[in-house]
């Protein structure tokens, strides 16, 4: 386990005295104006939510301070990575001691016999931080509430003390800070350093939330550079991308829809730019570079390689073989062939590297007779080096069973619904169309933004989703829903109202549940529940997006 350490203190917000907040509790009472100030639980929220992963990245025993200003309350905090320990002779609690806790109690230290006391995280804490464990070393009197009345004191042994009217001896109990005198009957107040004596101030104290070990490694990663994406059927996501600006070397990371790192893997002899990922039908991950012929196939499960589809160059001998050469797109479509995009034609391999037929019988294995000849046009005899005899048609021009496209910008997707997804996302009109695996088109269209996004993606239901912004330079993300032919704006500019703001580099990666996934270089994540409501937003884009507002407010 590792642990957050956490140091608090706030204002009272009736009188404005000092109040450390030693626990993790719904208030917190003060004995000067005798009134309970309210943490509740959004509270907590805002204040505790971020700290883990800040810590990820600390050194053990590295903290800092911190100020956060919310709208009731103003905290002086300090937090770091330290293991949990007893405040009083500073040693730190086995973890398998603190294992021993089902429910809260008091650990004994092993060096200086002092209780500290442990309980499990609670439902709230587990509703801000689901890795944590335990909660350490909290102030008992703090978790018992509200006292009934201000503590008592050395109330079996009353402190003397001299009346300054009268000079006789008054009995002091600690329960009441203005006394009678028995003697003139004098109302005194009794001077802060008696009073403190008998009501000793609550210091700020150091206690710990304890998280599993695991959430080290499951930390989303942080990529420096993002070269491809893709979605599997489960909402995982895969990412190709570098961990720092001068990197050549790909590595490719999954994670999972509660974004949990599942796993990273690298020395995979791709580079950069060149890098593309697709996931298959059968839980495979596609990676390939556009300079070379082979492809390599990952497990989606771990990362680890099964095998490679492995190509080369024309020959004599081989008038048509693998390659994934100067291929930026291509799909494993319904029937688990391989449907590329190779120097403006298409083409289609069987997942052994021979060729397949591009759009007749998917049981045609390459093994042409003069039947299936006849029917098919020799459609899987495609000799990728001559390129297309003919005007090259634009996507916004394909009609059934296309042979050839234009190929800059030109995408594919192998959507959900088992059709095949193509778009183009050239200058600031995008085309998208939708076919069968023999070729048919069921439909295609097409809209104007101002910038587009790199990758879009559609749902379980066929609806497909653009990021982008519009002619006022206003972020949105667009929902095409074809049964309808309507486009339709489900995400606004934060200037509008809205949670979003759009980056060039954006890719829109959909699950068949309809979560959005708009992933970006630097690690940045903004991820959309189906309703459209905000799942997360990484630390660096809620960053940006509060500097964003302010420039806003500033400006009107």
């Amino acid at each position: 386990m590792f642990s957050l350490l956490l140091e608090l203190k706030t204002d009272c917000n009736f009188c404005g005295n000092p109040l450390p907040i030693n626990a993790f509790v719904d208030k917190i009472f003060c004995d000067k104006c005798n009134k309970d100030n309210v943490l509740n639980a959004e509270l907590w929220k805002s204040l505790l939510e971020e700290l883990p992963d800040d810590i990820l990245g600390f050194k053990d025993d590295e903290g800092r301070p911190s100020k956060v200003m919310t709208g009731q309350y103003n905290f002086d905090m300090m937090y770091g990575r330290k293991q949990a320990r007893c405040n009083k002779c500073k040693t730190n609690i086995p973890d398998d001691e603190l294992n021993k806790f089902t429910e809260g109690g008091n650990y004994k230290c092993k060096k200086c016999r002092a209780d500290v006391f442990v309980r499990p995280a609670t439902d709230l804490m587990k509703s801000i931080f689901p890795s944590s464990k335990y909660i350490v070393s909290e102030d008992e009197n703090m978790l018992k509430g509200t006292p009934e009345k201000p503590v008592e004191k050395n109330s079996d042994k009353p402190v003397l003390f001299t009346c300054p009217s009268c000079a006789g001896n008054l009995e002091i109990d600690g329960k009441e800070r203005i006394v009678e005198c028995n003697f003139c009957k004098s109302k005194v107040y009794l001077p802060d350093d008696l009073w403190f004596s008998l009501h000793p101030v609550v210091s700020k104290e150091r206690w710990y939330i304890t998280f599993d070990s695991k959430l080290l490694s499951e930390q989303l990663p942080e990529w420096c550079k993002l070269y491809d994406a893709a979605i599997d059927r489960e909402g995982n996501i895969y990412v190709a991308g570098t961990l720092d600006v001068f990197d050549k070397d790909v590595t490719v990371w999954s994670f999972s829809p509660d974004f949990k790192k599942r796993w990273s893997v690298n020395n995979l002899n791709v580079e950069d730019v060149h890098a593309h990922l697709a996931v298959t039908k059968k839980g495979e991950l596609y990676l390939w570079d556009s300079t070379k012929h082979s492809i390599s196939v990952l497990s989606c499960k771990d990362g680890a390689l099964l095998r490679k589809i492995n190509g080369s160059e024309q020959s004599k001998d081989n008038h048509y073989p693998f390659t994934v050469k100067d291929c930026e797109t291509l799909i494993n479509d319904s029937d688990d062939t391989i449907l590329a995009v190779i120097n403006d034609l298409f083409v289609r391999f069987n997942t052994d590297g021979t060729r397949a037929s591009l759009w007749g019988d998917p049981t045609d294995k390459g093994s042409i007779g003069l039947f299936s000849a006849f029917f098919s046009g020799f459609d899987h005899k495609i000799n990728l080096s001559e390129g297309y005899s003919g005007d090259i048609p634009e996507l916004k021009e394909l009609g059934d069973k296309p042979r050839a496209v234009k190929s800059y910008k030109v995408e594919m997707f192998a959507g959900w619904d088992d059709y095949i997804y193509i778009y183009n996302l050239e200058y600031s009109v995008a085309y998208i169309a939708k076919y069968t695996r023999r070729g048919k088109q069921e439909w295609s269209t097409s809209f104007q933004f101002d910038e587009l996004c790199d990758k879009i993606y559609a749902d379980g239901k066929g609806n497909v989703y653009i990021a982008g912004t519009d002619g006022n330079k206003k972020s949105k993300i667009m929902r095409y829903t074809p049964d309808t032919d309507n486009f339709d704006v489900v995400l606004k500019d934060i200037s509008e109202g809205g949670t979003y703001v759009f980056d060039s580099c954006d890719m829109v990666l959909v699950s068949p549940e309809g979560v959005i996934n708009i992933i970006n270089t630097s690690g940045d994540l903004r991820v959309y529940n189906p309703d459209y409501s905000v799942k997360y937003i990484s630390k660096s884009i809620k960053e940006d997006d509060e500097s964003y507002r302010e420039e806003l407010n500033r400006n009107n």
